[in-house]
């Protein structure tokens, strides 16, 4: 009997334990990006620590898009999409005071933010003939999570001047199934 109480005991305090330790450490907040809505939100989620496993759903804050998202609305590039967004890539997660990592959307993210994205708008305006080819390329490698590919190409588009350097720079980087 008196092993049958241990195994027990252990059996109930074990994942106590393990909740506990997940409760005190294993709080991950970050930043994410849609490629569905274009949006970006702040969020928490609770992991496992060292596994980085997530055990709890998200908490996510309010959707914000960048200038950049919305010049690309306002001109056409980009369909408005509804406010549900499916999938959500990692920006960058903290977990407590320190950064664990960037995800995937951390290098086309940075693009967005408000200098590059002031830049990207001023450059649409200044060579629109460019633009039209340029954005719906980035818009579905984005699309398609193809994010490297995406900030590949718009940080080789400031050196282009012609609409065939455009179509140079997209044939080489958007795949042959995504090109439009």
């Amino acid at each position: 009997m008196n092993r049958l109480m241990r195994i027990v005991a252990a059996s109930v305090s074990l994942p106590f334990a393990l909740a506990l330790v997940v409760l005190g450490v294993g709080r991950v907040s970050g930043e994410r990006f849609s490629p569905d809505s274009f949006a970006q939100q702040e969020a928490t989620w609770w992991a496992l620590p060292v596994a980085g496993t997530r055990v709890s759903p998200v908490i996510a804050g309010r959707e914000l898009r960048s200038p950049l998202v919305e010049h690309w609305i306002a001109s056409g590039y980009l369909a408005r999409r509804p406010a549900q967004a499916d999938r959500w890539d990692v920006v960058v997660a903290r977990h407590w005071s320190w950064r664990t990592g960037d995800g995937r959307a951390r290098w086309f993210v940075r693009e967005l933010q408000s200098e590059p994205a002031q830049r990207w708008i001023a450059w649409s305006h200044d060579h629109a003939e460019l633009a039209v080819r340029a954005w719906p390329a980035v818009i579905g490698l984005v699309r398609e999570q193809r994010y490297e590919n995406a900030y590949l190409l718009m940080r080789q588009l400031g050196a282009a001047t012609t609409p065939e350097d455009v179509e140079r720079l997209v044939t080489s980087l958007v795949p042959r199934e995504l090109r439009q």
